[in-house]
């Protein structure tokens, strides 16, 4: 990912946009972005009633924007449109020229079966931008960044995102594999070949994409590259628990529904089990 230019953060008006605000105003801040904070009222109410929302609305964030941010907000717009809440945000971040969506965490996000069909699950698979969602404090920059690599076009744009707003923090960028069968029925010297090979080529990759990184925003601390056989699900979990990041990583597959192979399986189970924010590209 080149460039993070333009952030839109997206409000509900609850309790659990107001980390999503702050982190998008402090990256705002870091990168020197551009930033659309984002309402939307539900469409098919009597006119006068959609514009008292509209208005309600728009105090309420002003507020917001008021007691997070002292000072005069630069190249920054407030936006409350009427619509069906995914379409908007997803055309309004198009039409804004986005980089990077930003939502706050959901209450029902730690049960992976009400997960699905919540406007932040359905962002996630619709998004052409990568999607932050918060759920930390939002206000001080990440310290500890844990990206899962896969070697997958989502897992390198989500790299190149979480390195540019985590420019400040250590990052561990994780690739974890299984050994081939062919490999385990080949024998002991074969099975350390392939080894040897897979983590050559993976970290030849790594190197590459930390460069490239390099080339675009200074990297206060070199990212470390650890290289796991294994399960990626436990993997990564262990990693969670274990290094504790403020900020986990991660690409999806394709436009398949979160319910099958795009989170189904893996990125669902972290996205709805992490207690730290989650950064989820596809390609």
């Amino acid at each position: 990912m080149a460039s993070i230019t333009h952030i839109l953060v997206a409000s509900d008006l609850t309790e659990r946009s107001r980390p999503a605000l702050h982190r998008a105003l402090q990256l705002k801040q870091q990168l020197g972005a551009d930033m659309t904070l984002l309402h939307v009222v539900e469409p098919g109410l009597p006119p006068a009633v959609t514009e008292r929302r509209r208005q309600e609305a728009l105090s309420v964030l002003r507020e917001e924007i008021n007691a997070a941010y002292r000072g005069e907000l630069r190249r920054f717009s407030l936006d409350v449109l009427v619509g069906e809440r995914l379409g908007t945000i997803i055309e309004h971040a198009g039409t804004k020229g986005a980089d990077l969506i930003v939502l706050g965490d959901t209450t029902k996000r730690r049960w992976k079966d009400l997960f699905v069909g919540t406007t932040t699950e359905r962002v996630v698979r619709h998004s052409s931008q990568p999607v932050l969602v918060v759920s930390g404090p939002g206000s001080a920059p990440y310290k500890r960044v844990l990206a899962a690599w896969d070697l997958s076009p989502g897992a390198r744009l989500a790299l190149g995102a979480a390195l540019l707003i985590g420019s400040e923090a250590h990052c561990r960028i994780v690739h974890a594999w299984q050994v081939p069968l062919i490999a385990e029925f080949a024998g002991k010297e074969e099975g350390e070949r392939a080894v040897a090979e897979e983590s050559h080529h993976v970290r030849a990759l790594l190197d590459r994409e930390i460069d490239e990184a390099k080339s675009r925003t200074p990297l206060q601390i070199a990212p470390e590259i650890k290289i796991v056989e294994g399960s990626p699900y436990f993997v990564i979990r262990d990693e969670l628990r274990a290094y504790q990041p403020d900020l986990l990583a991660m690409g999806t597959h394709g436009r398949s529904s979160l319910g099958t192979a795009l989170v189904g399986s893996l990125a669902r189970d972290l996205l709805t089990e992490a207690s730290c924010d989650v950064l989820v590209a596809r390609p």
